[in-house]
């Protein structure tokens, strides 16, 4: 039996892609970590049959393998190839729990258009011409889309790139390796261009150090406006973490960071200003204005990125003070505005952001201030998506829980929490303005085994979730009342945004062709859960709701592979149109109706 601690390495196919995880992660949970999220139209329940895969299990990886993988495009391994290799199976990555080293194929049927892996789609921009190539330092020093793509000497060789999501909670960041100054390699296909000589050579991820001087970005503000050293400090901290994540890449490609000669970036207004150092005081007041909306590409020294000192940092433009770029990279990755139908894009996360588009042409932005709750923080025994979280509740005649890693609960993240207060909600024990009642109280349907697990604490009812002796903690798990506060909190102010920005549109929910969720857990919520907490609007038909994983991510590597992505990039920004929510008359009282629950929905 493999160590349930230990790494398990997976290769995942096409291009050869090394991921790991701890035993006993679902591997569609694995992939989107990983940006390779899955077509799971049915929310990871096991019921559409949507994100089959091939596996190989049990395998150690054969020397001649990763080195070939390493010398030659990935492209040039096909499914016939690697079936003479391994012996592979049919799974559903939603079921499929990683507790072995495994090779693993993605069909194109898993992957369909929402498979962040081909999301350098330029049908979301100007239509590209055909001799389409990936970004290079070159194209940036030669002024970008005014630039010939002539090729340069630098254009025709190997080249490292990476990219960076700077989230208020975490920051991820992806290397590549490119091979440039080839145009016949990017392709037309159904989805659109695709560069197909690039390998993904790894995904790292860490917590935000910001978060120790505020968990949302109106702490960072006033901190960083209090001093010059208080906003340098949290430049450097944020600086220092992407730097510890390129280098631990580059270790594990064997090569050095100087190597690498791109990294795109792509966060809210707040974390990119404070990355670059410009003063994000005026994002503490009204009018909110941006200090810049447009973001020309510097020397990686002047901005402090140990690559190649004669490489390139690029943000992505941002839209308004607390739409960011991370928004603009999330339209490219879900391909909004080729939608031929009304669509949303929601990026959940500690700074809420929603766009809408219609095929019409318009293009309408907002932010709310949601808060950490969905990412562990605010919530007593709250935690991020790390191995030991209770990551999926279900209740029948007793509570079920699945933590990640399978390992004994630390806590709970955001998915679970969604999960555990939907079903109190259907099994009447949270009542729609948000009370948690006591054992008392309860109605007489509830099972006996989940009436022993409420409890008084200081005259307040709490929810057991776990008790000491099934727990890693000190004391129990619990779900208190201050805990679904802030789960209205986080879901109200999601949905009053997305209710102004429809109104002003003159859109209905029930509308709406597609939904697409990002963020950090975007990807592991029940969608009916979702909505079964008033996150998002009831009226949506369920099955249009759609999980995009980390889309600032999938967009800042769609930047890399394609230059006409990026020089687009900037009048896409431009198009849309920022609204600030708060001076709607009407705001305060959507906020507070979209606190309360729906009704129960029985599935």
């Amino acid at each position: 039996m493999p160590d349930a601690a230990a790494e398990i390495e997976i290769l995942v196919f096409p291009g050869g892609i090394p991921v790991s995880c701890p035993s006993g992660v679902r591997l569609h949970e694995l992939l989107a970590g990983a940006g390779l999220s899955l077509s799971t139209p049915c929310g990871g329940n096991g019921t559409c049959g949507k994100c089959v895969v091939w596996v190989a299990s049990g395998q150690t990886f054969p020397d001649k393998l990763k080195i070939l993988y390493r010398k030659h495009s990935p492209a040039v391994y096909n499914f016939a190839t690697l079936q003479e290799m391994y012996p592979f199976q049919q799974v559903l990555a939603c079921q499929y729990p990683v507790r072995e080293p495994l090779v693993v194929w993605l069909s194109e049927e898993s992957q369909q258009a929402d498979a962040p892996q081909i999301l350098t789609s330029h049908r979301v921009l100007n239509s590209p011409d055909h001799d389409d190539v990936p970004l290079t330092p070159a194209h940036l020093a030669a002024g970008g889309a005014n630039a010939s793509h002539a090729k340069t000497p630098d254009d025709r060789a190997e080249q490292y790139v990476v990219a960076v999501d700077i989230g208020t909670t975490t920051i991820a960041a992806e290397l590549m390796c490119v091979q440039t100054g080839q145009a016949e390699l990017a392709v037309e296909t159904e989805t659109g261009f695709r560069n197909l000589d690039h390998r993904h050579c790894g995904v790292r991820s860490c917590r935000n150090p910001q978060a120790r001087f505020g968990d949302d970005v109106i702490s960072r503000i006033q901190y960083a406006s209090e001093s010059p050293e208080n906003a340098e400090r949290l430049r450097s901290l944020v600086v220092g973490a992407i730097n510890e994540l390129i280098a631990a890449l580059a270790r594990e490609e064997a090569i050095s960071p100087t190597r690498i000669t791109l990294a795109a970036v792509a966060g809210n207004t707040v974390m990119q200003q404070l990355f670059v150092g410009l003063d994000v005081q005026p994002l503490g007041h009204s009018p909110f204005e941006p200090a810049t909306k447009h973001y020309r590409p510097v020397r990686a020294a002047e901005c402090g990125l140990t690559i190649s000192p004669e490489g390139w940092g690029l943000l992505f433009p941002v839209i308004g003070g607390f739409v960011g770029g991370d928004l603009v990279a999330g339209m490219i990755a879900t391909k909004l505005c080729s939608q031929i139908a009304p669509s949303l894009l929601i990026d959940i996360g500690t700074n809420g952001e929603i766009i809408l588009w219609h095929p019409d042409g318009l293009l309408l932005a907002a932010a709310t201030a949601a808060g950490p709750a969905f990412e562990g923080a605010r919530i007593a025994r709250g935690m991020i998506a790390a191995p030991g979280a209770i990551e999926r509740v279900a209740v029948t005649d007793d509570l079920h829980l699945e933590t990640i890693g399978n390992r004994p609960p630390r806590g709970i993240c955001g998915s679970g929490l969604i999960d555990l207060v939907a079903e109190l909600i259907r099994i009447g024990a949270v009542t729609s303005s948000g009370k948690l009642l006591a054992v008392d109280q309860l109605p007489e349907s509830v099972p006996n085994a989940i009436r022993d697990r409420f409890k008084m604490s200081e005259r307040q009812p709490t929810f057991v979730i776990t008790p000491p002796d099934e727990s890693e903690l000190d004391g129990p798990i619990t779900l208190t009342q201050l805990d679904i506060r802030q789960v209205q909190l986080a879901a109200g102010a999601i949905r009053a945004g997305v209710t102004l920005l429809l109104r002003k549109a003159g859109i209905k929910p029930e509308e709406l062709a597609n939904v697409f969720l990002a963020g950090g857990f975007g990807n592991y919520i029940r969608r009916e859960n979702a909505q079964q907490i008033g996150l998002l609007p009831p009226e949506i038909p369920t099955e249009r709701i759609q999980f995009f994983g980390n889309t600032s991510l999938a967009g800042a590597k769609a930047a890399l592979l394609s230059a006409s992505v990026y020089d687009g990039m900037q009048s896409l920004a431009d198009t849309a149109v920022c609204v600030d929510l708060s001076k709607f008359p009407e705001f305060s009282g959507i906020f507070a109706e979209s606190m309360l629950f729906p009704p129960p929905r029985i599935s």
